[in-house]
Protein backbone atom coordinates (compact mmCIF):
# COMPACT_ATOMS: atom_id res chain seq x y z
CA UNK A 1 0.00 0.00 0.00
CA UNK A 2 1.43 3.38 -0.98
CA UNK A 3 1.61 6.11 1.60
CA UNK A 4 -1.13 8.11 -0.12
CA UNK A 5 -3.52 5.15 -0.15
CA UNK A 6 -2.74 4.51 3.51
CA UNK A 7 -3.32 8.16 4.34
CA UNK A 8 -6.60 8.25 2.41
CA UNK A 9 -7.77 5.08 4.13
CA UNK A 10 -7.04 6.21 7.68
CA UNK A 11 -7.27 10.00 7.67
CA UNK A 12 -10.65 11.46 8.45
CA UNK A 13 -12.55 13.37 5.78
CA UNK A 14 -12.20 16.76 7.48
CA UNK A 15 -8.40 16.45 7.51
CA UNK A 16 -8.35 15.51 3.83
CA UNK A 17 -10.70 18.34 2.89
CA UNK A 18 -8.69 20.95 4.85
CA UNK A 19 -5.43 19.79 3.28
CA UNK A 20 -6.96 19.83 -0.21
CA UNK A 21 -8.34 23.35 0.35
CA UNK A 22 -4.97 24.50 1.71
CA UNK A 23 -3.32 23.23 -1.47
CA UNK A 24 -6.00 24.85 -3.65
CA UNK A 25 -7.17 21.48 -5.00
CA UNK A 26 -10.84 22.43 -5.03
CA UNK A 27 -12.63 25.70 -4.38
CA UNK A 28 -14.84 26.32 -1.37
CA UNK A 29 -18.61 26.29 -1.98
CA UNK A 30 -20.03 29.31 -3.82
CA UNK A 31 -21.33 32.25 -1.84
CA UNK A 32 -24.17 34.63 -2.70
CA UNK A 33 -23.23 37.79 -4.65
CA UNK A 34 -22.65 41.05 -2.77
CA UNK A 35 -25.48 43.29 -1.67
CA UNK A 36 -25.55 46.46 -3.76
CA UNK A 37 -26.13 49.73 -1.92
CA UNK A 38 -25.63 52.31 -4.65
CA UNK A 39 -23.78 53.28 -7.81
CA UNK A 40 -21.02 55.63 -8.92
CA UNK A 41 -20.13 56.89 -12.37
CA UNK A 42 -16.67 56.35 -13.82
CA UNK A 43 -16.14 60.12 -13.78
CA UNK A 44 -17.08 60.42 -10.09
CA UNK A 45 -14.80 57.50 -9.30
CA UNK A 46 -11.82 59.05 -11.10
CA UNK A 47 -12.34 62.28 -9.10
CA UNK A 48 -12.07 60.34 -5.82
CA UNK A 49 -8.69 58.85 -6.73
CA UNK A 50 -5.44 60.68 -5.98
CA UNK A 51 -4.10 63.01 -8.68
CA UNK A 52 -0.37 62.85 -7.93
CA UNK A 53 2.19 60.86 -5.93
CA UNK A 54 5.80 61.38 -4.89
CA UNK A 55 8.18 58.86 -6.43
CA UNK A 56 11.32 57.24 -5.03
CA UNK A 57 13.31 60.18 -6.42
CA UNK A 58 11.13 62.71 -4.51
CA UNK A 59 9.67 64.07 -7.76
CA UNK A 60 5.90 64.44 -8.14
CA UNK A 61 4.17 62.41 -10.85
CA UNK A 62 0.61 62.08 -12.12
CA UNK A 63 -1.25 59.03 -10.90
CA UNK A 64 -2.27 56.69 -13.74
CA UNK A 65 -5.85 55.46 -13.71
CA UNK A 66 -7.04 52.69 -15.99
CA UNK A 67 -10.76 52.39 -15.46
CA UNK A 68 -12.89 49.89 -17.33
CA UNK A 69 -15.28 50.54 -20.16
CA UNK A 70 -18.32 50.81 -17.89
CA UNK A 71 -19.81 54.25 -17.32
CA UNK A 72 -21.24 53.22 -13.96
CA UNK A 73 -20.17 50.87 -11.15
CA UNK A 74 -22.06 49.33 -8.26
CA UNK A 75 -21.13 50.01 -4.65
CA UNK A 76 -21.21 47.47 -1.84
CA UNK A 77 -20.09 47.49 1.80
CA UNK A 78 -16.65 46.66 3.14
CA UNK A 79 -18.36 43.88 5.12
CA UNK A 80 -19.44 42.26 1.84
CA UNK A 81 -15.87 42.49 0.54
CA UNK A 82 -14.58 40.99 3.81
CA UNK A 83 -17.10 38.14 3.40
CA UNK A 84 -15.72 37.41 -0.06
CA UNK A 85 -12.10 37.65 1.11
CA UNK A 86 -12.83 35.14 3.89
CA UNK A 87 -14.28 32.78 1.28
CA UNK A 88 -11.57 33.32 -1.32
CA UNK A 89 -8.52 31.04 -1.06
CA UNK A 90 -5.91 32.95 -3.08
CA UNK A 91 -4.24 34.33 0.06
CA UNK A 92 -3.50 30.71 1.08
CA UNK A 93 -1.04 30.30 -1.81
CA UNK A 94 2.63 30.17 -0.94
CA UNK A 95 4.65 33.28 -1.81
CA UNK A 96 7.36 32.56 -4.38
CA UNK A 97 9.56 35.37 -5.69
CA UNK A 98 8.97 36.01 -9.40
CA UNK A 99 6.29 33.29 -9.53
CA UNK A 100 3.64 33.98 -6.88
CA UNK A 101 4.65 37.40 -5.60
CA UNK A 102 2.72 40.60 -4.90
CA UNK A 103 1.63 41.31 -8.45
CA UNK A 104 0.42 37.74 -9.01
CA UNK A 105 -1.55 37.77 -5.75
CA UNK A 106 -3.12 41.16 -6.57
CA UNK A 107 -4.05 40.26 -10.14
CA UNK A 108 -5.38 36.81 -9.20
CA UNK A 109 -7.46 38.29 -6.36
CA UNK A 110 -8.78 41.04 -8.63
CA UNK A 111 -9.67 38.55 -11.38
CA UNK A 112 -11.43 36.20 -8.97
CA UNK A 113 -13.35 39.14 -7.48
CA UNK A 114 -14.55 40.21 -10.94
CA UNK A 115 -16.32 36.87 -11.31
CA UNK A 116 -18.27 37.46 -8.07
CA UNK A 117 -18.40 41.21 -7.50
CA UNK A 118 -21.41 42.28 -9.60
CA UNK A 119 -19.44 45.18 -11.12
CA UNK A 120 -18.56 46.66 -7.70
CA UNK A 121 -15.45 48.82 -7.27
CA UNK A 122 -12.50 46.50 -6.58
CA UNK A 123 -9.22 46.72 -8.45
CA UNK A 124 -5.44 46.57 -8.24
CA UNK A 125 -2.98 49.35 -7.44
CA UNK A 126 0.77 49.77 -7.68
CA UNK A 127 2.05 51.54 -4.61
CA UNK A 128 5.66 52.08 -3.60
CA UNK A 129 7.00 49.25 -5.74
CA UNK A 130 4.33 46.88 -4.39
CA UNK A 131 1.05 45.74 -5.92
CA UNK A 132 -2.09 45.24 -3.89
CA UNK A 133 -5.86 45.58 -4.23
CA UNK A 134 -8.14 48.54 -3.58
CA UNK A 135 -11.86 49.04 -3.13
CA UNK A 136 -14.44 51.76 -2.67
CA UNK A 137 -17.51 51.07 -0.55
CA UNK A 138 -21.00 52.58 -0.77
CA UNK A 139 -20.04 55.30 1.72
CA UNK A 140 -17.24 56.18 -0.72
CA UNK A 141 -14.63 55.12 1.79
CA UNK A 142 -11.36 54.10 0.14
CA UNK A 143 -9.71 50.83 1.16
CA UNK A 144 -6.45 49.09 0.37
CA UNK A 145 -6.26 45.32 0.65
CA UNK A 146 -3.14 43.21 0.99
CA UNK A 147 -4.02 40.13 -1.11
CA UNK A 148 -1.35 37.93 0.49
CA UNK A 149 -2.95 38.25 3.92
CA UNK A 150 -6.37 39.86 3.33
CA UNK A 151 -5.44 42.69 5.72
CA UNK A 152 -7.67 45.69 4.98
CA UNK A 153 -6.58 49.27 5.72
CA UNK A 154 -8.66 52.41 5.38
CA UNK A 155 -7.40 54.92 2.81
CA UNK A 156 -4.87 54.76 0.01
CA UNK A 157 -1.11 54.82 0.48
CA UNK A 158 0.46 58.21 -0.34
CA UNK A 159 2.64 56.61 -3.02
CA UNK A 160 -0.23 54.97 -4.92
CA UNK A 161 0.95 55.38 -8.50
CA UNK A 162 -1.27 53.35 -10.81
CA UNK A 163 -4.90 52.28 -10.28
CA UNK A 164 -6.54 49.50 -12.29
CA UNK A 165 -10.26 48.77 -12.39
CA UNK A 166 -12.08 46.94 -15.11
CA UNK A 167 -15.25 45.16 -15.90
CA UNK A 168 -15.79 42.05 -17.94
CA UNK A 169 -16.13 44.28 -20.99
CA UNK A 170 -13.52 45.97 -23.15
CA UNK A 171 -11.20 48.36 -21.28
CA UNK A 172 -10.26 51.94 -22.04
CA UNK A 173 -8.00 54.42 -20.29
CA UNK A 174 -9.93 57.23 -18.63
CA UNK A 175 -7.11 59.34 -17.17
Amino acid sequence: MTWINYWLKYANYDEIKKEAERRGMFPPPAIPPPKIYGTITAGELVELLPKTYVGFDNNTYAVRKEIGYNTQYNLTSIDEIKRWLAWNQIDKREYKLDAWDCNTFAIATWGAYLLWGENTVFGAVITGGHMMNWALDYQRTKWRIEPQSDVITKGFAEDSAHFFLSSREEEKTVA
